[in-house]
């Protein structure tokens, strides 16, 4: 069903700057196990908004909250669901260990697509939405488990007790980290050192006030039963996951989004006498350096967006429809990628490393550069005798009046499923300095188009219809 998206997908993955990175680059941004308790108290690394964090925030990805967690271990083993669904988590967790554990290497060796992309943590999506589903049958034998309902009382009220030592020792924990620091140096307790005694306290006292909250909730779920338990129950895993989320989630006003959106809109009214078939905007952050000084632990969201809206830093020229050259992507073209810069070792970022300026003038950057379309005759470029006709993302229409034979240069990625015509007669794409298409040109007047027509999107299409057909058919004689 879904063919119709995965196939063209799979050719991006194929031919992007992904491929062929080793296993140290798949691996990265694996899943530590020391990070499994953020999945119980959130906050044990502190808040980055507020300033009091002393440790990488983690994935997000994997919190479900200690209830949902209980309440999965108390599915039903014997159903079918509960099996499938609980070895879906165990798999998806140990491959979001990443490096930590033999069975990311196996499924980078032997399962397709897993070395072209990076960060296992993403695993935990999978292991997220398992642990929901098996939470939800858990939740129907919520009431035939007596005993281990008592049990989770009393992890609740050691919980408790753990909160309140915690917090009554909160005065003497800057000083202990310091002499902790001295016999057993971690880059963890010196992050800590550079902190202020009172913002170390702090963090401290969010640790505690976490585990209060986690146990109390816990020893609220023990006295919830009756007709009315799961709907309470519900309402408790709602509550825990709004109480991760008010510390992890990072918003602001819609007042400063919109007037960032608003800087980016003046800025490309500035360029609106430059015709964008023929030319695109460049920004580099290397040119542009955010002016703010940035410190671990301190968030400065505000001013570093208000200044990237500024600069119409990639990829918000894509909010004012203005094309660019460089930018973030998750999948990037490896010929294009290459062409700017084949020093480049970052796969998700596109950036130009040209001091003369010649790929830069190449590419349409500024008014004075190349044009998009030109033809090349007798090695000299010229845009003379060449009417753009129809110009969108997918199909490129022109006129082309020569009084030689030429190349006829659309300065456009060479991606496979392009496809060109020559007054009405397909003709062979030839690359033009290795990444862009062109085509010949006879002496007079022809009209030529550049179309975007790739089979693996029809025959994903063909695939995805002929699955929609095969579900209806089953679903039909299930009715009958």
């Amino acid at each position: 069903v879904t063919a119709v998206q995965v196939l063209p997908f799979l050719e991006l993955v194929r031919l992007s700057t992904r491929v062929g990175r080793g296993f140290e680059y798949a691996a990265f941004d694996s899943l530590h196990p020391l990070s499994v308790i953020r999945f119980i108290i959130p906050n044990v690394v502190g808040v980055l908004r507020e300033g009091t964090a002393w440790a990488r925030g983690g994935s997000v990805y994997g919190y479900t909250g200690v209830i949902s967690l209980l309440l999965a271990l108390f599915a039903a083993k014997k159903n079918r669901y509960v099996r499938f669904f609980f070895i879906a988590a165990v798999i998806s967790f140990l491959l979001a260990l990443g490096k930590y554990t033999p069975v990311f290497r196996l499924a980078y060796l032997f399962v397709p697509g897993i070395a072209a992309f990076r960060s296992p943590q993403h695993f935990l999506l999978l292991y997220t939405f398992s642990i929901a589903v098996l939470a939800g049958f858990g939740l129907d034998e919520w009431r035939g488990v007596r005993r281990r309902i008592g049990v989770i009382g009393e992890i609740g009220i050691i919980g408790v007790i753990g909160g309140i030592l915690l917090l009554k020792s909160v005065a003497i924990v800057p000083d202990a980290i310091v002499q902790v620091a001295s016999v057993y140096p971690t880059r963890a307790l010196e992050k800590l050192q550079n902190f202020s005694p009172e913002v170390v306290k702090t963090i401290i006292e969010l640790v505690a006030k976490n585990l209060l909250i986690t146990s109390g909730l816990l020893i609220a779920a023990v006295f919830i039963r009756g007709k009315r338990c799961p709907q309470l129950i519900i309402g408790l895993v709602f509550l825990e996951l709004f109480l991760f989320s008010r510390n992890n989630l990072l918003s602001v006003p819609n007042e400063t989004a919109t007037q960032w959106l608003a800087t980016v809109k003046e800025k490309a009214q500035q360029r609106r006498d430059v015709d964008w078939r023929q030319y695109r905007v460049y920004t580099d952050p290397s040119i542009y350096p955010y002016p703010g000084k940035k410190q671990f632990g301190v968030f400065d969201w505000d001013r570093e967006s208000a200044w990237q809206a500024e600069i119409l830093r990639p990829n918000l020229n894509m909010v004012a429809h203005l094309p660019a050259i460089d930018g973030y992507a998750s999948l990037i073209y490896r010929d294009y990628a290459e062409y700017l810069n084949k020093k480049q070792t970052d796969p998700t970022g596109v950036t130009l490393d040209d001091p003369m300026d010649a790929k830069k003038r190449r590419l349409g950057v500024g008014a004075n550069a190349s044009p998009r379309l030109f033809l090349v005759t007798n090695e000299k470029e010229s845009a003379e005798g060449i009417q753009i006709g129809k110009y969108t993302p997918n199909e490129v229409s022109v006129t082309v009046t020569t009084e030689k034979t030429g190349t006829l240069v659309f300065i456009d990625t060479n991606y496979p499923g392009w496809r060109a015509v020559l007054d009405g007669k397909p003709v062979a794409i030839q690359p033009f300095e290795n990444v862009f298409k062109s085509v010949i040109i006879p002496a007079g007047t022809h009209a030529a188009t550049f179309r975007y027509r790739p089979d693996n999107v029809n025959i994903g299409l063909g695939l995805s219809s002929l699955g929609v057909l095969t579900i209806a058919i089953v679903c039909w004689k299930r009715r009958v």
